[in-house]
């Protein structure tokens, strides 16, 4: 269901997930969506924040009242951090700034069907998210919301001190929220765990978790985990050139835009210009099954890795809305690809 009070939008929308094979119904008034909801089952909501009849964030605590296990996207003309914290907090799978590339719009879909976390950090599994504040050494709490209940775990220096899930904390605690097959997280810095139940190394944590839930069989060490992949060839004078031009036109169209760095599987830089990243990049390459992520700073800036097959890419960027910076440098990434790639 797409609750928007643009017609414009939700007919656009409506016809362009249509075409890829989904049901859609749509509304422009919120409370009439409310009653659709009452009387047929909907499985997602895609609704905007600001409309006059009610807004967005309303519309999501009325239908989860209706709907327990209905997933929502949120969309917005007039983003701000305050508005995405609250949408997540509300349990919204995804947060969207228009104008946003629908493309996109149906990758969320598709990637909502087989479940998942999704947070304050785009597309970054829950687990990778707690190896890198791990890697961080960071003082935080990670907030997780789901279907059938919400829990918190506590860092304390990048470790696991404390963890609670309904009516359970420590370890069994962690191996629950482990467990959930999708729902939403989102993190708060800074703050202090109110107790310690969890005394253990992080990497030795997480094979303790693992080896309770028997999920997985584990043969060698946390830390050794990777994909083998094939080693990338070095780039040619042509291909540097050629990735060189690319970049350094895309840095003269945007002045927020601090560095860009790409490095091939074991950690060889390709490519440099700002940071060296190559120490979080070896660090990331542990961790099975990381795609993308996304590090948020204290001084606006915005530090954006995605992998592409073997390759890494980091992307430093400032004063620029987490949807702007995946929408744009997905394309972008793709591009700068193709260009190795080709040169191989």
């Amino acid at each position: 269901m797409i609750v928007d009070d643009e017609e414009d939008i939700v007919l656009g929308l409506s016809r362009y997930l249509k075409k890829n094979g989904y049901d859609v119904v749509h509304e422009t008034s919120p409370k009439k969506a409310l009653e659709i909801l009452s009387a047929e089952p909907v499985d997602i909501l895609i609704a905007d924040v600001k409309m006059d009849e009610m807004s967005g964030l309303e519309l999501i605590n009325q239908a989860r009242q209706k709907n327990s296990d209905i997933k929502v996207i949120i969309m917005t003309a007039r983003g701000s951090e305050e508005v995405e914290r609250i949408s997540y907090e509300r349990g919204a799978l995804e947060y969207l700034e228009k104008p946003f590339d629908v493309s996109y719009l149906l990758e969320v879909l598709k990637k909502i069907e087989v479940g998942g976390f999704k947070g304050v950090v785009k597309e970054l599994g829950l687990v990778d998210f707690l190896n890198i504040l791990n890697m961080e050494r960071a003082i935080a709490v990670v907030n997780v919301t789901s279907a059938i209940g919400s829990g918190k775990i506590y860092f304390e220096n990048g470790e696991i001190v404390h963890s609670q899930f309904q009516d359970k904390e420590g370890i069994n605690a962690l191996k629950e929220i482990l467990n959930l097959k999708g729902g939403s997280f989102s993190v708060e810095r800074n703050v202090k765990t109110p107790k310690k139940t969890i005394n253990m190394p992080f990497s030795n944590l997480m094979l303790e978790v693992y080896a309770r839930t028997d999920e997985e069989k584990v043969d060698i060490p946390f830390e050794d985990w990777s994909i083998i992949t094939e080693e990338v060839k070095v780039l040619s004078d042509e291909v540097y050139t050629k990735l060189d031009k690319e970049i350094n036109s895309i840095f003269s169209f945007d002045t927020n835009l601090k560095g860009i760095s790409i490095y091939d599987f074991q950690g060889n830089t390709l490519y440099l210009k700002g940071n060296d990243y190559k120490s979080l990049v070896l660090e990331i390459t542990k961790i099975e099954a990381f795609s993308e992520g996304v590090l948020e700073l204290y001084n606006n800036q915005i530090i954006y890795i995605k992998r592409d097959n073997e390759l890494f890419f980091v992307i430093e960027i400032s004063n620029t809305s987490l949807s702007l910076v995946k929408v744009r440098f997905n394309k972008i990434i793709a591009n700068l690809s193709e260009i190795i790639k080709g040169g191989k």
